[in-house]
């Protein structure tokens, strides 16, 4: 008797799991509407920079889940040193834009959002992509699933609120200031973890006002994952301990980084590198622009339906494709920032160097400014993820995608006043 009970209880677990494997195997996306790209704000301006720079701590609650890596997640009792937001607000010709980077993995566009909204500039919110930063803060479920467990108001609200203090200061304590812009290839910073060549070129803008330098902003390619899986701690990594100067914000923004990884073995070796790259003089070094063209334009695009099919077996991609249907995003957000000789394309995507590449030569604009105002996962030139290459199996969508940010960073990237190739 006992054994027909056990007998009849596997065979209703294992009818049960049946049902829910080929209802989960439906396909739940349908089919999305076609959205034009749709050019959402444009300025331009000429005149005298002025700049204002801040920080300010994310009060997150305790204890608090580390995010950056799937299962098991660490919950972390204490901070050993604050995470933060960084603020930087350029304006000349009476025209203003912020730029705000937050010592997070990634940039839900919902986050975004709730900063910039009743904002009187546009604002551009990225993320150092550190894999030791606060979890808890994406409604979505694959981000919930693969790096940051389950959303936490209080986490979100909290960086939230330190991102729009930071904004607010910069804004307010604004002062001339002058721009220099250092370039240089460094390969020893970083080598590829999947291709054969990665992004080399480091690149670094300085602001100084009448008492010296004020801000550096740094354009890198190497993944912020110093910090072990196992270690239950929330860090910033080394975007975060390159900025260790009270007197001197530095803001580290990932460029086509999506395929490097760091070279060195510590946070604090990584950061020294960052720093001292432009000790002296260097090859590239602009002249000092007092002032400058500034120019932003930010464009809304259509996404594709997702593409699960480099996520593993045949029988689990249904399932995947679902999953990444759960409360993704239809659209994304595309923008360009020009300041003087600079110009920055910012996407919501990790591009691998051979992606870069494309979108570089495709808009002539100087960098590539990565996981901004939203994160859509990687992406990859059509015919490496066609050969299943490089960082193709993760990539959320199909070989189209490329395309798809392309026709959206073109129009941006005109918009803000770049000579883009016909």
């Amino acid at each position: 008797m006992k054994r027909r009970a056990i007998r009849l209880v596997a065979a209703g677990v294992a009818i049960a799991l049946t049902f829910l494997v080929i209802f989960a195997s439906v396909d739940h996306c349908g089919t999305w509407d076609p959205v034009q790209p749709q050019l959402l704000g444009v300025l331009r301006g000429h005149g005298p920079l002025l700049v204002g720079a801040a920080r300010a701590d994310f009060a997150l609650p305790l204890p608090i889940r580390r995010g950056g890596y799937p299962w098991p997640w660490h919950n972390v009792q204490t901070l050993a040193k604050p995470l933060q937001a960084r603020a930087l607000v350029f304006t000349a010709g009476g025209q203003s834009v912020a730029l705000v980077s937050l010592d997070v993995l990634l940039i839900p566009s919902d986050l975004s959002t709730r900063i910039s909204d009743g904002q009187d500039l546009p604002v551009m919110t990225v993320a150092t992509h550190t894999h030791s930063g606060p979890g808890q803060f994406d409604s979505r479920l694959v981000p919930e699933v693969a790096a940051l467990g389950l959303e936490n108001d209080a986490t979100r609200d909290a960086i939230v609120k330190a991102a729009r203090e930071a904004i607010s200061w910069a804004k307010a304590h604004q002062v001339p200031a002058t721009l220099k812009v250092n370039e240089r290839n460094v390969p020893e910073f970083a080598h590829p973890r999947s291709g054969d060549a990665v992004d080399t070129l480091m690149t670094r803008l300085q602001f100084a006002s009448e008492r010296g330098v004020m801000a550096e902003l740094f354009l890198v390619a190497a993944h912020p994952t110093f910090v072990p899986r196992e270690a239950a701690e929330v860090n910033g990594d080394y975007p975060a301990a390159v900025d260790n100067d009270e007197k001197i914000l530095r803001v580290v923004v990932q460029s086509s980084a999506g395929n490097a990884r760091g070279s060195m073995t510590t946070i604090e070796e990584q950061a020294a590198m960052v720093k001292s790259v432009f000790d002296g003089n260097h090859d590239g070094e602009t002249e000092t622009f007092s002032e400058i063209d500034i120019g932003h334009a930010s464009v809304r695009v259509g996404l594709p339906v997702p593409d699960a099919s480099r996520a593993g077996p045949a029988l689990v991609q249904p399932m995947v494709k679902n999953a990444l249907c759960r409360g993704a995003e239809h659209t994304m957000l595309i923008s360009t920032l020009r300041l003087g000789p600079v110009s920055l394309l910012a996407v919501p995507v990790e591009p691998s160097w051979g992606a870069g590449q494309v979108l570089l030569e495709q808009t002539r604009v100087t960098r590539i400014a990565s996981m901004v105002d939203g994160y859509e996962g990687y992406v990859e030139p059509e015919g490496v993820l066609r050969e299943l290459g490089g960082e193709s199996k993760r990539q959320f969508f199909g070989p189209d995608f490329l395309k798809v940010i392309l026709e959206g960073a073109r129009l941006s990237a005109s918009a803000a006043g770049i000579a883009v190739p016909q």
